[in-house]
């Protein structure tokens, strides 16, 4: 540019400039764009969503930064020696927080419609009414699923995050119904994520998407729900595990507030337990937990990548983990944790793609698994639940299915596949 323009004119060589002008300031609209995009995805996902459902968390933020270093790199060196440049940018940014204003305005008044229809559905519920939402679609096909749950008759529960439904199967995976439909009112669901039945057969599912529990009958009938988005009593923030005690109290992993909180079986709060932490009795988001029949409580501690063993007061008592990785006392962001009827233990070591059974006292007895799509292999294993006569039914996540083990690791059958 600078050779052609020493044989330009100087009007033809003022106006080259301003077309190269015009031409800088589109790019840096979209170096601007990029960047807002890119921080909104990574204000929008937390870091479970991130590898949940992206599984490319590195990727984002190189993006991320990458774009970040252009924007600014430009902002600073063309801001500083053109005025109109500067404007540009004071723009720009104006735009960008304006934005996000309405935007934020947005959201809330269509959270207050949403919360008020909320209340006049769950009022007809109340009124008499029989809520279940039937889903469309084929059972025994899955998307993502993550928690499972199994009756004392056999029957094995699957949430189906990704469909938004609840899926029923006997013992040896024939499918039996399903309800669920995408939906905040009462009887619908937003990424169900884990699913509990209590002695009776009612069932509880705790939604990441709603912030919520739902009691539901066995066959699916919609009862009551509690809970909404928030860090007080009462409410959660992207609430992961459910399990129920044997004196029916539902515990309820309650993932980025890094607690667990226990409620009644009409959904009354009952206390709270753990806290936020990387000490003994903290935790880094606890995305599931499991109730043992002498009141102990296992909860997994994702980030710290531990199992840890607290009491029925909360207090502290053991723990399983050497930090974060792949040899049989580590790691890697474990998802999943199930007490079988004999006390033992079986934990979902999540991105090892593998399966640990320990003793009550938390010495290794099995493992199982590895990365793969065939019989007994697993990709991202997330939920593990075990049947009443000792059988381990795990959710392969990522495969879009569900395997059936004895409780050694031996492979019986599996099935499911994903929706196309």
């Amino acid at each position: 540019a600078k050779a052609e323009r020493r044989a330009l004119t100087p009007i033809e060589a003022t106006e080259l400039m301003a077309l190269e002008r015009d031409y800088l300031v589109k790019n840096i609209d979209i170096y601007s764009l990029e960047m807002e995009y890119w921080k909104r995805q990574r204000d929008k996902w937390s870091p479970l969503d991130l590898f949940g459902f992206y599984g490319d968390k590195e990727h984002d933020e190189a993006m991320l930064e990458k774009n970040r270093q252009k924007y600014e790199l430009a902002k600073d060196h063309y801001g500083r020696r053109d005025r109109r440049m500067r404007e540009v940018f004071d723009r720009m940014e104006d735009l960008i927080e304006q934005t996000r204003i309405a935007e934020a305005q947005q959201d809330e008044a269509e959270r207050e419609a949403e919360r008020q229809r909320r209340l006049r559905e769950v009022g007809a519920a109340d009124a008499g009414a029989r809520i279940r939402h039937d889903s469309p679609g084929s059972g025994g096909y899955f998307r993502m699923p993550r928690g499972l749950a199994v009756s004392r008759n056999g029957s094995v529960y699957v949430a189906d995050t990704g469909n938004n439904r609840i899926q029923e199967f006997t013992v040896s995976g024939e499918f039996v119904r399903m309800w669920g439909i995408n939906g905040s009112g009462a009887g619908q669901l937003s990424q169900p994520w884990d699913v509990a039945v209590a002695p009776d057969g009612t069932i509880y599912v705790v939604e990441a998407g709603n912030k919520r529990v739902q009691q539901f009958s066995a066959e699916g009938y919609y009862i009551r729900h509690w809970g909404s988005e928030g860090n007080a009593i009462g409410e959660f923030s992207s609430p992961r595990g459910i399990d129920i005690g044997r004196d029916g109290r539902v515990y309820v992993a309650d993932t980025y507030n890094n607690r667990l909180q226990i409620f009644d079986a009409q959904g009354n709060y009952q206390t709270t337990l753990a806290e936020r932490g990387n000490r003994d009795g903290q935790f880094l988001l606890m995305p599931d937990i499991a109730v043992a029949a002498n009141g102990y409580i296992f909860a997994l501690d994702f980030s710290s990548n531990r199992v840890q063993c607290l009491d029925g007061n909360g207090s502290y008592r053991w723990k399983l983990g050497a930090g974060r990785g792949n040899r049989m006392d580590q790691f890697i962001q474990p998802e999943g944790i199930a007490v079988a009827p004999d006390g033992s233990l079986y934990v979902a070591d999540t991105w090892n793609h593998r399966i640990k059974h320990y003793d009550s006292s938390g010495n290794l007895l099995h493992f199982w698994g590895s990365s793969g799509m065939s019989e007994g292999q697993f990709n991202k294993p997330s939920g593990i639940a075990v049947s009443p006569d000792g059988f381990v039914y795990v959710a392969d996540t990522f495969n879009h299915r569900i395997q059936y083990f004895t409780s050694d690791g031996r492979f019986i059958r599996a099935w499911g596949s994903e929706v196309r």
